[in-house]
């Protein structure tokens, strides 16, 4: 009965993110990334960039991406180990002194028994992502080879972080 009491509690809060809203996306993905690694006793490195500041929608997008992420590991990887990291996408080159970066790039890998692609057809944790990330105009990649771990990548471009896009 604890356990059970316990997942609904988990669900609750999956579902209504407070520390999302109250702390932000840094600190609401790495405390969500520990208490999942200590939930399926699989270690976790998190590496966390100074964050723009996003709109709520975009932040929610990503910390749901990450959520899902982070549970197609549990079910599926039989990994030891995960890394999450949320970190900008270095502005080329243009000899230009600004320092704004060229996007947000977000990392969710896992040293488990990975899968190939051709071979695997989308379930709904990997459509759930794309469709998060296709709403938020985000580039959405995975990579996976048997027996190397899979690794998920969102990219955002800049325009998006900055609420700069027209229209939607």
């Amino acid at each position: 009965m604890h356990d059970v009491l316990q997942e609904i509690d988990t669900i609750v809060q999956e579902l209504h993110p407070a520390a999302l809203q109250t702390y932000g996306l840094a600190i609401a993905a790495r405390e969500y990334a520990y208490d999942w690694a200590a939930r399926n006793n699989i270690e976790i490195d998190v590496l966390i960039e100074a964050m723009p500041d996003l709109p709520i929608d975009i932040e929610q997008s990503v910390y749901r991406i990450i959520q899902e992420g982070l549970a197609n590991i549990s079910r599926h990887s039989r990994a030891s180990k995960a890394w999450v990291s949320l970190r900008s996408i270095p502005r080329k080159s243009d000899g230009s002194a600004r320092s704004r970066p060229d996007g947000l790039l977000v990392e969710i890998r896992d040293n488990g028994i990975g899968f190939e692609l051709e071979k695997i057809h989308a379930g709904l944790g990997l459509c759930s992502m794309e469709e998060r990330a296709k709403k938020i105009h985000g580039l959405f990649a995975v990579k996976s080879v048997p027996g190397e771990g899979t690794r998920i990548q969102l990219s955002l471009p800049i325009e998006i972080l900055a609420g700069e896009q027209n229209g939607g």
